[in-house]
């Protein structure tokens, strides 16, 4: 692992390394060996999710927006993994959530963008929001994000948006809000982000996998493409007349080759 694209580390110049997911840490203390070869120093580590099992994986200061604690298996010895993924409707609702922090900002921002998620969701029942204002000693500057759930009977559905700059808090929340909302409103049994992600190892999959989501993107269509050019499988996606998109992940019959 090395820099790229002309970026540099100054002696001693503290760092802080953010993923947007820590499973084992491996790749982020990688990272981390490599800035200290420069002569950089690790200040803390940060991440979106946090699904190592522990509290802080690393040896400096760690925090995650949110943690779940997933079972792991090896390759060899999962139980699923040759397994289809069939999900053809999220059924009924469960419960609405969320994860909202601000740092080194005035706590009436976080409020804002909880009034407002608590408002914009309020169809769907009441959201259990988490809060939490991070002071100096927990960031490094002024940020913010709003990531929203829904649990389902058979699917887990978000919608985030990261704060920015000039941009109130109450359209930070409602973005996210709009993004959760058109997943349930569209019955998605994958959120948008999700379903591009998992398509590989569909793929990977021995059987056939079905699901819906409300937008097959752009992203997902280049992702199948790419896929189908090396895997022995064929990706489908259908509209449905109640505007969710219905995907499908087919293995190839033995000698039929890859697409062309």
């Amino acid at each position: 692992m090395t820099l790229r694209r002309g970026f540099t580390i100054g002696s001693g110049e503290r760092v802080v390394i953010v993923e947007d997911v820590v499973t084992t840490g491996k790749s982020t203390r990688e990272t981390a060996a490599v800035l200290e070869e420069q002569g950089g120093v690790i200040a803390g580590y940060a991440s979106i999710l946090n699904r190592s099992g522990v509290a802080n994986p690393f040896d400096a200061p760690y925090e995650s927006l949110l943690a779940l604690d997933l079972q792991t298996y090896d390759p060899a010895a999962c139980p699923s993994c040759a397994k289809g993924l069939a999900l053809d409707a999220p059924g009924p609702l469960a419960a609405i959530g969320g994860a909202l922090h601000v740092s080194n900002l005035p706590v009436h921002i976080l409020e804002r963008m909880a009034d407002t998620a608590r408002a914009r969701l309020a169809r769907f029942g009441t959201a259990d929001l988490q809060l939490d204002l991070l002071s100096p000693d927990r960031a490094a500057g002024p940020g913010g994000a709003c990531v929203l759930w829904a649990q389902t009977a058979h699917a887990l559905l978000a919608g985030a948006e990261v704060a920015q700059r000039g941009v109130p808090a109450e359209e930070i929340a409602a973005r996210a809000a709009r993004a959760l909302a058109a997943e349930l409103d569209a019955g998605a049994t994958l959120d948008l982000h999700a379903s591009d992600q998992l398509l590989i190892y569909l793929a990977l999959a021995g059987e056939r996998s079905h699901f819906r989501v409300r937008e097959f993107s752009s992203h997902a269509r280049t992702t199948a493409w790419l896929i189908e050019q090396f895997l022995p499988v064929r990706i489908t996606a259908t509209a449905g007349a109640a505007g969710a998109t219905g995907v499908e992940i087919e293995p190839r019959p033995a000698g039929a080759g890859m697409r062309n």
